[in-house]
């Protein structure tokens, strides 16, 4: 796809990539067949060297770092089941001076 004809949707899934990939282990990326997650790491990787030249690697490595921490707090809240009857762990309620 062109550069201008990409979308948000793309270029994030790139990123994606990129994270998973700076974070894997070696013998996880020797596998014969990689998981979808490690193929989508090791699209993003290659995406965001070719794409974002302006980038150092320490911050490729970062941004990497950060979306693969947040993919990885998204799958484990999807592992958690609630049902309609689930209470909130807690209720925010704002401290106004003078007000009780």
């Amino acid at each position: 796809m062109s550069e201008q004809g990409q979308s948000r949707r793309e270029f994030g899934k790139g990123l994606t990539a990129l994270a998973a990939a700076t974070l894997l282990p070696g013998p996880v990326l020797a596998q014969k067949e990689p998981a979808p997650q490690v193929k989508e790491a090791l699209a993003l990787t290659e995406y965001l060297q070719v794409r974002c030249k302006h980038l150092t690697r320490e911050q490729i490595e970062s941004i990497a770092r950060g979306i693969l921490t947040r993919q990885l707090q998204a799958e484990s809240l999807r592992k958690v089941k609630l049902t309609n009857a689930d209470e909130p762990d807690f209720i925010f309620e704002a401290e106004i001076e003078g007000v009780r």
